[in-house]
């Protein structure tokens, strides 16, 4: 898989995991050319995914979003800290953490950002970004710049990602009713799992 595909993974996973799909995102990912790959991937979505009333599909999984992941009563925190250092919170030393790295490495915050820094999400889209840093350095045949990339990338999987993410995904795959979430449980394991 070429560095701009991780890339592109990388952010699918995020906005999975920041908020409830829309229909146009459902409908993208609907499309058969994209339940291929993730075939290949060896996702499989069900029928029952496939073929759902699209606006029926984003109801119920508004609702497994919410229960799975915000709340009431129990959910699964998506956030490192939860499972590093037994709390949630911003002023968690894992979320300090993360939010030094992130702004170390140049990147910054979206203005509209309101979560805890380590927010799986966020830790995903960050990814997204070093990868994509890292392709736009190999199409430039800028061989350190790429390499450099290359190994904060895996610094910060096993450092972090391959700390908690596993951890978290095996909760939401026992967890989830719908296939959606259980199956890109399953896919964000691996994927992480693979890169470390």
């Amino acid at each position: 898989m070429r560095v701009n595909e991780h890339s592109s993974i990388y952010g699918l996973l995020s906005r999975i995991y920041s908020k409830e799909p829309s229909q146009e995102f459902l409908r993208s990912f609907r499309a058969p050319a994209f339940l291929r790959l993730l075939k290949e991937l060896d996702i499989e979505m069900g029928e029952n995914f496939k073929n759902r009333p699209l606006e029926k599909l984003v109801d119920e999984l508004a609702i497994e979003y919410t229960q799975l992941f915000i709340g009431p009563g129990r959910h699964i925190y998506p956030y490192e800290s939860a499972y590093r250092d037994g709390k949630e919170g911003v002023s968690s030393n894992t979320a300090i953490q993360i939010k030094n790295i992130i702004e170390s490495s140049g990147l910054q915050y979206r203005s509209d950002f309101r979560d805890n820094f380590d927010h799986i999400s966020i830790e995903l889209e960050f990814m997204e970004k070093i990868t994509g840093e890292e392709a736009k350095a190999w199409k430039k045949k800028n061989r350190k710049r790429a390499i450099g990339f290359q190994k904060f990338k895996k610094r910060f999987v096993d450092e972090h990602l391959s700390k908690w993410i596993p951890e978290f995904s095996d909760r939401v795959i026992k967890g989830a009713t719908l296939s959606f979430y259980r199956e890109m449980a399953k896919l964000t394991k691996e994927y992480i799992l693979a890169d470390n």
